[in-house]
């Protein structure tokens, strides 16, 4: 159950979870699936719990499936709760509009998980089901619909990712550009076929990615470095060293375009 995985005992201020309730009657949980797996575990465990609190959304009133999704997702977003999930499901059912954004509050999309949410935009729909049914992490396959266009190919991207436990936007991207480079060398020498299915392309991806991460943190370093000298010049001057301000700003120039040639 995720999140919950430790858990023992269930808190009586938990959140209500939000269930759909459709048209013929039945009700489907549209948020809050950790807390109710976690519920169901502790009372088939024997534990005395209250009544599961719920907020219910009913069809009948004009909640049909993708307007529930819209309203949960935006509610986690507004809670503080994002993640690149949140915003990728939001997303894929249309822009935000003027009153939307106005309830999110500043911050929640922003940096990597808004790069992120915007990635998992673009995923076919086959493929994204995979990542709603936990192939790969969210983040990781960020950018697979940016370096693959066919679905079936970004399944089976997403697979590898999953298969290979890659975590987080960054080493996520660097493993799919590589994969992705690595099957056009392939294809560009003959190679035929379902190449997802080759190991060794897969693995020389892997081996490529780690290169690319592990130059990444160098320049990273070396851009920091320099920027640090030029911040703290005056004070390291006055405390007696030689620095080449020029020299300095040149170098970190070069680092930020290198870093440039990987984003």
């Amino acid at each position: 159950t995720g999140a919950l995985a430790g858990a023992s005992k269930w808190l009586p201020n938990s959140p209500p979870i939000t269930l759909h309730e459709r048209l013929d009657g039945s009700l489907w949980v549209a948020d809050g699936h950790q807390r109710f797996n976690k519920y169901q575990e502790l009372k088939a465990a024997g534990h005395q719990l209250p009544p599961l609190r719920a907020t219910i959304l009913r069809e009948a009133d004009g909640y049909d499936a993708a307007t529930v999704r819209r309203v949960t997702s935006l509610q986690n977003v507004a809670e503080g709760s994002t993640t690149a999930l949140d915003i990728a499901k939001m997303l894929r059912d249309g822009d935000l509009t003027p009153e939307e954004r106005a309830t999110i509050p500043k911050g929640s999309m922003t940096g990597v998980r808004l790069r992120a949410g915007e990635g998992l935009r673009s995923l076919a729909p086959e493929a994204w089901q995979t990542v709603l049914n936990g192939a790969a992490d969210p983040e990781a396959v960020a950018t697979v619909g940016k370096y693959f266009t066919d679905p079936q190919e970004q399944i089976a991207a997403i697979a590898a990712i999953g298969k290979r436990g890659i975590k987080g936007y960054l080493d996520g991207d660097a493993f799919v550009r590589s994969l992705r480079d690595e099957m056009l060398v392939q294809r560009e020498q003959g190679a035929q076929g379902d190449l997802f299915g080759n190991a060794g392309v897969v693995d020389i991806a892997g081996d490529r990615a780690n290169i690319i991460r592990a130059t990444e943190g160098l320049l990273r370093s070396r851009r920091a470095a320099f920027s640090n000298a030029l911040r703290n010049a005056p004070a390291l001057e006055e405390a007696g060293n030689i620095l080449v301000n020029d020299a300095n700003a040149t170098s970190r120039s070069e680092a930020q375009k290198l870093l440039a040639y990987f984003a």
